[in-house]
């Protein structure tokens, strides 16, 4: 993180730098738009109990932007902690609605949950996702979160004009 987004972080302020909106080609229904985000934000909570608020995926609903529902078809959890939760995703911006389904990979001693697109289900509009979140201790204060979220995807058959 540079100085000034570090200065972010320290007045609250969420960082985010995204790469996107890159036509590649002419996939199945149309162009392909491929974006790309890091986001990077400080929360008044210990990593353990973040790391909980996210594998609550259907409790997401409400908690993040755009996200419509969220439905877990598929959920394993293995001796060693680790979790593999399968869900469902219905996103809505801009009068646009796409469907995703994820596999989420949560190992308790990385401090990290993985995703990546289950493409033996429901895709509509999305290609192809990739991602983490990540929480570390904040480095001035083990009660506070330094959460990090990353996020690729590839997109085909976009309206042009948004689905409005």
């Amino acid at each position: 993180l540079s100085p000034a987004e570090l200065q972010q972080l320290d007045a609250g302020q969420l960082v985010l730098r995204v790469r996107g909106g890159e036509t590649v080609g002419g996939g199945l229904g149309g162009e392909e738009v491929t974006d790309s985000a890091v986001a990077v934000q400080d929360v008044s909570a210990p990593p353990d109990e973040v790391l909980a608020q996210i594998i609550d995926q259907e409790g997401l609903v409400g908690k993040t932007a755009f996200l419509i529902s969220n439905r877990i078809y598929a959920n394993c959890t293995h001796s060693d902690g680790s979790a593999e939760i399968r869900s469902t995703y219905v996103v809505g911006f801009l009068g646009f609605t796409t469907v995703c389904s994820l596999v989420h990979t949560y190992v308790p001693k990385n401090r990290c949950v993985t995703y990546e697109t289950d493409f033996s289900r429901e895709l509509k509009y999305v290609r192809d996702t990739v991602g983490y979140w990540r929480a570390d201790p904040h480095p001035n204060d083990r009660q506070r979160t330094r959460l990090y979220h990353m996020e690729d995807f590839l997109m085909h058959g976009v309206p042009n004009d948004g689905g409005c």
